[in-house]
């Protein structure tokens, strides 16, 4: 339980949003770019768009899983980190991986913090 937490804070503390190009609907994102993944900023990542200076938008995961599981997003940033950290980034659509990745710590973090 211990180690959750740090992962959490140490989540937050580092998480720093690139403003350019933002895609802030995850389906609008996966349209766009899903045909496309080596044009403009759409290179794909398991946890949102990879642009060409190598900045990761989170921003667009983040709002969609944090309406999907009634999260914050502070947390749900946490656990799209978490993911990122453990699965890595191969440059193609990982849509599958991320969901299950955030399905499993969802629920661990629902364990580990009753009523959050």
């Amino acid at each position: 339980m211990l180690s959750w937490l740090v992962l959490l804070v140490t989540a937050l503390l580092f998480y720093a949003p690139s403003s350019s190009s933002i895609v802030e609907d995850y389906e609008t994102a996966k349209k766009t770019c899903a045909n496309k993944p080596n044009e403009q900023s759409c290179i794909w990542t398991t946890v949102g768009l990879q642009e060409k200076n190598g900045a990761i938008n989170y921003i667009n995961l983040t709002k969609y899983y944090a309406k999907k599981y009634d999260l914050s997003e502070n947390v749900t940033k946490a656990i799209l980190k978490f993911c990122q950290s453990i699965q890595g980034f191969p440059a193609e659509i990982m849509v599958g991986k991320v969901d299950r990745c955030f399905g499993v710590e969802k629920y661990r973090y629902s364990v580990e913090h009753p009523g959050a």
